[in-house]
């Protein structure tokens, strides 16, 4: 049953139940909350900015998954960068007030593989989310024109084929195919 609503909720998404902003935010802060490696106040404020800017909830958790797993494998990494970032570059003055300011000590700020991290996760949060955007964009228009041609007019038309449909959209609006 769980497989059965995923499907549906691929479907609305394809059929135009989210812009490509709401997809990029989705994404983008969705890849921003996968690499967050702790749970402090950065991460409650990641997902209230997500929800406060109505991403879209579907490829926010596509992206944690995507961030989750590339933090994972990177963790030597951003670990190095962010002792690079803190020590290196001369901001350990800066992270040591920030981590013993009231609220800002909430947010974990001392902690390397969080402050490597995001350079990374900001990056492929971009990318990632243009992507995502223009994939679904360009499934959208083709779902248009296929629904223009004159024989998938008439296979739409007959009873297994709305039932179909129905299975994989859910029920339907008039004229929502139409709408990009």
């Amino acid at each position: 049953m769980f497989t059965f609503k995923i499907i549906r909720k691929i479907g609305r998404m394809l059929r135009g139940g989210a812009g490509s902003k709401e997809i990029f935010l989705g994404a983008l802060l969705g890849v921003l909350i996968g690499f967050n490696p702790t749970a402090s106040l950065t991460l409650f404020l990641a997902i209230l900015i997500a929800l406060l800017l109505n991403a879209n909830i579907g490829f926010t958790m596509l992206g944690v998954a995507l961030g989750k797993l590339l933090s994972l494998l990177i963790a030597p990494i951003t670990f190095h960068t962010g002792f690079f970032l803190i020590h290196k570059v001369g901001l350990e003055g800066l992270f040591t007030t920030l981590s013993n300011a009231p609220v800002a000590a909430l947010m974990d700020l001392d902690v390397y593989a969080m402050i490597g991290g995001l350079p990374y996760a900001i990056i492929i949060g971009i990318v990632f989310g243009k992507f995502m955007a223009a994939t679904v964009t360009k499934i959208r228009e083709q779902m248009v024109k296929a629904g223009e041609h004159e024989k998938v007019g008439k296979v739409a038309g007959n009873k297994f084929s709305k039932f179909l449909m129905w299975l994989v959209f859910g029920k339907q609006k008039a004229g929502s195919y139409t709408h990009l």
